[in-house]
């Protein structure tokens, strides 16, 4: 089934979906600004995608701070201004969308609504579980929780976030190219791989990863050498297969 507005736009599903990728990427670094992506410039690409009758993006730009309308003001008055989008946006996540149910969970989190936190925890389960890849992503670092990155990390929690990234979550891909590029979590050091990701990483063009990140990848790595850890060298991966 398609998305519909109240005035009738109509969604595919592969539309929706492309649409939700781009938001939640855009929602993670609602708070950076750089040259070619400024916080006007985010405001109304996501203002565009409310207007073409994608509902989380209303509810987002109603309720999360991205530098717009009333989004100057503070939390509580927000979420006064706002309590009816909040309540709608509730009773979508209770019917069980998982972009409405991890939309809720960044919402009552931003405005620290305390009394929500252990429903907002379930529907962030709820929507990981659904395969939604923001929510994958968050759930999969939260099983790691406590632990060291030297450590371990559980299988469980490396395939939410390897899911969540091979879906085109930029956070995702960020964090499996860090891990790569420091063997952390139980891996062995991979360039071609780190670098790889990175490239994944980049196709969210949100404006966040830049040579900035490309640099800090070499540095990881190098300390990894350094440290003596076990290193793949001489393999390079293809970004269109997500690094296989």
């Amino acid at each position: 089934m398609g998305c519909a507005d109240k005035k009738g736009v109509s969604l595919s599903e592969s539309e929706k979906s492309a649409l939700d990728v781009k938001l939640f990427n855009e929602l993670d670094v609602r708070s950076m600004a750089w040259r070619e992506k400024t916080y006007e410039a985010r405001y109304k690409l996501i203002t565009d995608m409310a207007e073409k009758g994608y509902m989380p993006a209303k509810y987002a730009i109603k309720l999360l701070k991205i530098n717009g309308g009333n989004h100057f003001l503070p939390f509580k008055v927000r979420a006064f201004i706002n309590q009816y989008a909040y309540k709608e946006l509730k009773e979508h996540a209770n019917k069980g969308d998982p972009s409405m149910q991890c939309l809720f969970f960044m919402v009552v989190y931003e405005m620290k609504n305390e009394g929500d936190y252990p429903l907002a925890n379930e529907y962030m389960q709820k929507a990981a579980d659904q395969g939604h890849p923001r929510c994958m992503d968050m759930y999969g670092k939260s099983l790691r929780k406590g632990m060291s990155r030297e450590d371990v990390a559980p299988k469980e929690s490396i395939d939410y976030i390897e899911a969540a990234a091979r879906k085109g979550d930029q956070k995702a891909a960020l964090s499996i190219a860090l891990t790569y590029a420091g063997g952390y979590w139980g891996f062995e050091v991979n360039a071609g791989k780190a670098r790889c990701w990175l490239a994944v990483a980049k196709v969210a063009d949100t404006g966040k990863v830049g040579v900035d990140y490309s640099n800090m990848i070499e540095r990881i790595a190098r300390r990894a050498r350094d440290k003596g850890k076990n290193i793949i060298v001489g393999t390079t991966y293809s970004a269109s297969d997500r690094c296989e």
